[in-house]
């Protein structure tokens, strides 16, 4: 019996996860797909709210302004890149002059002490790039860049290391609550028919929460996918922050954002959407992006485009964040939409407080509090390069040109839990440059192949039917002596 499953392994179940993993309690965390961040966390745009975008009073604008704050420590604990560089909210008329002063009224009302609007002459010497016209900004220096699905292994990696238990692939299909002669809990049971007990869950499923509450009979709400499409540029970045148009009723717009590994994005897009497994990238999608996005900038490089993808949001219809106990022993950490990453930290604290204090579970006399990531061996000095070959000659094997990812750090991704060639790239960015595997591909099965000791034909892409090698590469029948 687990005293707690929390179901999702996205950035909100795994900041959960890690806050209640130094407590000593059994714990296990349900996921559907076969690796973190597979879901909205993957496909997110990695950006550090400051907090005035959400309505004062909310939960949303509480947990922004409160996580963002958590950051610096969180990221030097787990060894986590990530970027205080600001943001700008670009105003190209008297119209939205007067919208950036709304921001700003909402963002001092929400907390934030640093929040001013910034004069042309300024802005140009911040962005170079942008276009003319920009007449005012809303210049936000807490503002941030990270790395989302890295930030999610590291929280997942460290909840391991104090004993939280990961279920992958274990589709929560029903749940049934159980009342016995000395307590109540719940079975639940996956799509295969596997079954686990809890004393309590943790609803963080995403665009399927809803789902997932009205099993246990909190039908209070429901959630909407969202769906927000992206253009990934190679480096250099144009841009040195995210850099915002004002925002609309279907969210904050289309930006023009570096990424804090140097490459650079624009998007997201905003459809509603039915299908809540529907991440196709749209031709109208790519139009509206880049009608967008040259508001802000004319002449950005398509020539330099490597990527297109697409994410899901779960947009709430009650407008906020959905937290806290809905039916006895039984939470929601729902709706969690944009910023939720940047109030993941936040959400994570107050309901491990809210669920501890509850029961009076006690934290573990000794956790682990620091992570480290895996050796980035493209920014070590030639000295440590030099120190690294020595130890480990797979460091002077570079499997991944485009990036600078060497056998070691493939095989220390597999180490720690990647199974997939994307649990890879997120690990380690293999692939995620300019050829997007097109040469590294073959090498990077060769060495999963060779560490998990699997046919190269049995590794996926991302899991279930996702097989990149159906057969003999030169056919069926090829007689391999001839």
């Amino acid at each position: 019996m687990y005293d707690i499953a929390i179901i999702g392994a996205g950035v909100i179940g795994c900041s959960i996860a890690k806050e209640l993993a130094e407590y000593d309690i059994k714990l296990a965390v349900l996921e559907q797909n076969i690796d973190v961040a597979m879901a909205a966390t993957g496909a997110n745009s990695g950006i550090l709210h400051a907090g005035h975008d959400c309505e004062t009073g909310t939960l949303m604008a509480r947990f922004n302004v409160e996580g963002n704050l958590m950051f610096d420590q969180i990221c030097q604990d787990l060894d986590v890149p990530y970027k205080r560089c600001g943001s700008l909210v670009l105003a190209f008329s008297q119209e939205e002059i007067n919208k950036i002063e709304i921001l700003k009224t909402r963002g001092i009302n929400n907390g934030l002490k640093e929040i001013k609007i910034i004069k042309k002459d300024k802005i140009y010497k911040l962005e170079s790039n942008i276009n003319q016209g920009v007449i005012a900004a809303l210049w936000t220096p807490t503002a941030g860049i990270i790395n989302p699905y890295e930030l999610n292994v590291a929280l997942m990696e460290i909840s391991k290391a104090n004993g939280a238990e990961y279920l992958f692939q274990f589709c929560v299909d029903d749940i049934k609550i159980i009342h016995s002669d000395k307590e109540q809990y719940f079975e639940v049971f996956s799509s295969k028919g596997d079954k686990i007990k809890a004393r309590s869950i943790i609803n963080c499923a995403g665009v399927y929460a809803d789902k997932i509450a009205s099993l246990v009979g909190d039908n209070s709400f429901s959630i909407t996918a969202r769906r927000g499409e992206y253009i990934i540029f190679d480096r250099p970045s144009p841009v040195n922050r995210p850099v915002f148009q004002v925002p609309t009723k279907m969210g904050k717009g289309v930006l023009v954002s570096p990424t804090v590994d140097g490459n650079f994005f624009i998007g997201p897009s905003a459809q509603d959407i039915e299908d809540k497994s529907d991440k196709s990238v749209t031709l109208e999608g790519m139009r509206a992006i880049k009608a967008a996005a040259a508001k802000t900038m004319k002449d950005l490089p398509y020539n330099r485009q490597i990527s297109i993808f697409s994410g899901l949001r779960a947009i709430p219809s009650v407008q906020d964040f959905v937290i806290g106990e809905a039916i006895p022993n039984f939470y929601n950490a729902a709706g969690i939409c944009s910023p939720g990453l940047t109030g993941a930290p936040a959400i994570a604290r107050y309901l491990c407080r809210e669920i501890c204090q509850k029961y009076g579970f006690k934290k573990k006399k000794s956790f682990v509090t620091k992570r480290q990531r895996i050796i980035n061996f493209k920014s070590a000095s030639n000295q440590q390069k030099v120190e690294l070959i020595k130890k480990d000659k797979r460091y002077s094997n570079v499997i991944c040109r485009c990036e600078v990812i060497t056998e070691a750090e493939i095989a220390e991704a597999i180490r720690r839990g990647a199974t997939t060639v994307d649990g890879v790239k997120r690990r380690t960015r293999a692939t995620m440059g300019r050829c997007q595997g097109s040469f590294c591909m073959p090498k990077i099965l060769e060495i999963m192949s060779k560490e998990l000791n699997i046919k190269m034909q049995d590794i996926t892409k991302f899991g279930g039917n996702s097989y990149i090698i159906s057969s003999d590469i030169r056919g069926e029948g090829y007689d391999k002596k001839s």
